[in-house]
């Protein structure tokens, strides 16, 4: 009777799908990559499925570094990509079914009506579908995109511009590998290029975790008094369903055997698991209840994080495992360890395979996935001391290794100004939030412009001497070239902006792009400000991409607000309480393109009554700049002010935020404009702008990339004849600069960038 009904489904999927191809044979056409700029991914299935499809969302990022990238999922995973620099938002949509069991029911028709009329104004280019039902193969035929591709098992294929036929659940190869050959094959990528998109590509799947629930984890586990001293040991005994679980017996037996051997141990879960937990744990001691955690799932991540081994089945706990790089053993039985187990050595399996079992090609047993079978055999036959076998493995190898490294990593910060400029604000960011218990920061100031000055013999002197694991150097590349002769062990520097014109990048000599190449192979990391600025680097001047990271300039929202003296009135400030204040604020040079604005509102000036522009700095151009606004006869509308150590009471003030620089990194006069939600014109172009990155064009502010003096003047107009949009853009830029450019990520950014140096090293035998 099974095979009659599977047969029948099989004849239904094909009448099915040979219908549809007649009917929409329009649908199928070649995916242009050149057009895509805007990206939906639709991801409804489980925590675990969305955590798989971190990797290829990584990837997608890094084949399309412009576009804007938004993920749908249900509120059941939302926490996994939450905080994922590689997404712009997260679109949560409950009423769908996708999934034959934990899955709502219903119709749910105007809310899914609703859904599609939002989607639709969205104008996205290309919807990537890795959910693969009928319900989200039609959200692709209907959603209004220009180019679609998805996997799909229900016939419904002639949905997509192109259907990738990789059934994940009977393909060979983990999940997260499949979701990236769907990419491959989708976006009709060649072996070629593959290759090299997958050269220094990390194919692990990843979470990110703010200080703020790594500091709730922390506080968790300080709670319970663990001695720091003993390995710690973190388990979930539960799964997604019941076949996949251990029993209840041997888990009881693991616990007591790790008290036993001295170790320490959490069993981490939600409510629903708390009777179970305390089932198992009551059975070694009704005392040990305290060391089951209920706890949301990135505080769970940031728990397997902080600890130093992992056990459980094939659960999000042990897919997590794998995120967060803490080594884990997995217990599976039913399905197979080759779809889902984390990457790599320090990830052990312990899998009894029967005749039952699943296949090499399938993830699934052939007993419905262990659910209709009467005595889960395979879950059974493993057995404690097994696990604890290679546990002992694992904590000889690994946390050894971890306590070796707990000798703090010592790095030194080339700065070369005293002044609190942008590059500085970046080093006290990374100071201000790195792990103090990990890292210890020095920071000199070395205005070194050459190799054979006096501050550079300092230099010297100082790095030999100081035996600094790591050496930093930021803006000047001088101090790191020094870091290298003076044989510090490794040499990071950050660029902190590429400091061309658009122009002049196009027309640059052989001999400096010879010169700028060299310089990079003297450090074994350089840094870029944003993707852009890693573009620019890997593709204008053949930067070896292994050898270049990426991080932010963030700023932290809460003290920018804080910093504000809101008694300050544009009265007092600007001399008007009526006008609409356009602001700018930036240094009097010609990198920031002043000539723009003032052009620009010449040629609107019949139009801007009850509007006044402020720009706010000091620089060689100022007498120059005044003597051009008097000429236009502007002297009413522009009024220029000196920097302000206060400069935030102005921008508080301000309507609208305009920036005109000719090139431009991560901003932070745009940042905290965003912070204080005020929108942002602004001026960029195709290699050399990272405001790209912090404003969405029509969402934050407005975006202009060529004819900018009308462009500009225009949207000037737009922005100060409609105060809820002007409004609207506040909100969404302060929402946006709190999600996507915490202070925090420029630390924890770096640390990691810091810890594969001195890892790498260490494992060379240097330290």
């Amino acid at each position: 009777m099974k095979k009659f009904w599977k047969a029948m489904n099989d004849f239904l999927k094909n009448i099915i799908s040979q219908t549809g191809n007649v009917i929409f044979f329009f649908k199928k056409k070649e995916i242009k990559r050149e057009k895509i700029n805007k990206i939906l991914i639709i991801s409804l299935y489980f925590r675990g499925d969305v955590l798989f499809n971190t990797v290829a969302i990584k990837m997608l990022k890094k084949i399309f570094p412009d576009a804007v990238i938004d993920v749908m999922v249900k509120s059941r995973s939302k926490e996994v990509p939450e905080g994922n620099p590689n997404i712009n938002r997260l679109i949560v949509f409950d009423d769908i079914k996708t999934a034959d069991y934990n899955d709502n029911p219903e119709l749910k028709l105007k809310e899914k009506i609703s859904l599609l009329k939002k989607i639709r104004k969205e104008n996205y280019d290309l919807c990537i579908d890795f959910t693969g039902k009928y319900s989200t193969a039609l959200i692709a035929l209907i959603g209004g995109f220009r180019y679609s591709l998805g996997l799909n098992y229900n016939g419904f294929g002639f949905c997509y511009s192109k259907l990738v036929n990789i059934n994940t659940q009977n393909t060979k190869g983990l999940l997260s590998e499949k979701y990236l050959n769907t990419l491959k094959e989708g976006l009709g990528i060649n072996e070629s290029e593959w290759l090299k998109l997958n050269t220094g590509f990390d194919n692990n799947c990843e979470i990110f975790l703010s200080p703020a629930e790594m500091s709730a984890a922390e506080n968790k586990l300080n709670s319970l008094n663990l001695n720091p001293d003993k390995p710690l040991v973190c388990i979930q005994v539960t799964a997604g369903w019941k076949a996949k679980e251990w029993n209840e017996k041997n888990y009881s037996s693991l616990i007591s055997e790790l008290i036993y051997t001295d170790h320490e141990f959490v069993l981490i879960g939600s409510d629903d698991d708390k009777e179970i937990n305390y089932k198992i744990l009551d059975a070694v001691s009704p005392d040990l209840r305290k060391h089951f955690l209920s706890l949301p799932l990135k505080i769970n991540a940031a728990i397997i994080k902080m600890l130093d081994l992992f056990i459980g089945s094939d659960s999000i706990g042990l897919h997590l495992a794998g995120a967060v790089g803490t080594p884990s053993i997995g217990l599976f039985g039913p399905t197979n360890p080759d779809f889902s187990n984390p990457n790599g050595d320090i990830h052990k399996v312990i899998y009894k395979k029967l005749t039952c079992s699943a296949g090499d090609s399938s993830q699934y047993c052939t007993r419905d996935a262990g659910k209709s079978c009467p005595d889960i055999e395979c879950m059974r036959n493993i057995s404690t001391g097994e696990v604890l076998e290679n546990a002992e493995f694992l904590l000889n190898k690994y946390f050894n290794q971890k306590k070796l490294l707990l000798e703090k990593i010592k790095v030194l910060h080339i700065s070369p100004d005293s002044v609190i400029h942008g590059t500085e604000r970046h080093i006290l960011s990374i100071l201000k939030y790195s792990d103090r218990e990990e890292f210890e920061h020095s920071v000199v100031n070395s205005k070194t412009e050459g190799i054979f000055g006096k501050d550079s013999r300092a230099l010297y002197k100082l790095i030999k001497e100081g035996k600094f694991d790591i050496v930093h150097s930021h803006l000047n590349s001088y101090g790191g070239i020094i870091a290298k002769l003076a044989g510090a062990p490794a040499v990071v520097h950050t660029r902190h902006g590429v400091f061309w014109s658009e122009d002049e990048l196009n027309k640059i000599s052989f001999t400096e792009k010879y010169f700028q190449k060299l310089k990079s192979k003297m450090f074994d990391m350089t840094i870029a400000l944003g993707e852009y600025e890693k573009k620019t680097l890997t593709e204008k001047f053949n930067y070896d991409e292994k050898k270049i990271a990426s991080t932010i300039n963030g700023v932290d929202i809460d003290d920018i607000n804080a910093g504000v003296n809101k008694l300050k009135t544009k009265k007092e400030l600007f001399g008007t309480d009526e006008d609409i204040i356009v602001g700018l604020v930036g240094r009097l040079e010609k990198q920031k393109g002043f000539d723009y604005l003032l052009d620009a509102v010449s040629l609107i000036k019949d139009k801007i009554d009850g509007i006044k522009f402020v720009i706010i700095g000091n620089g060689s151009l100022k007498d120059e700049l005044i003597e051009k606004r008097n000429r236009l006869g502007l002297e009413d509308k522009i009024l220029f002010i000196e920097y302000k150590k206060n400069i935030l009471d102005y921008v508080y003030n301000f309507d609208m935020m305009d920036l005109t620089s000719l090139w431009e990194g991560l901003s932070y006069a745009v940042q905290e404009a965003m912070a204080l939600s005020k929108p942002v014109i602004a001026l960029t172009s195709p290699n050399v702008s990272g405001v790209k990155e912090i404003i969405v064009n029509g969402e934050t502010g407005y975006l202009i990339e060529s004819d900018y003096v009308n462009e500009l003047g225009k949207y000037i107009l737009v922005l100060s004849k409609d105060i809820n949009r002007r409004l609207k853009f506040g909100r969404a830029a302060k929402e946006r600069e709190s999600e996507f450019f915490p202070e925090w990520r420029t630390a924890s950014d770096m640390e990691n960038v810091y810890r594969e140096l001195y890892n790498t090293k260490f494992r060379n035998g240097k330290f």
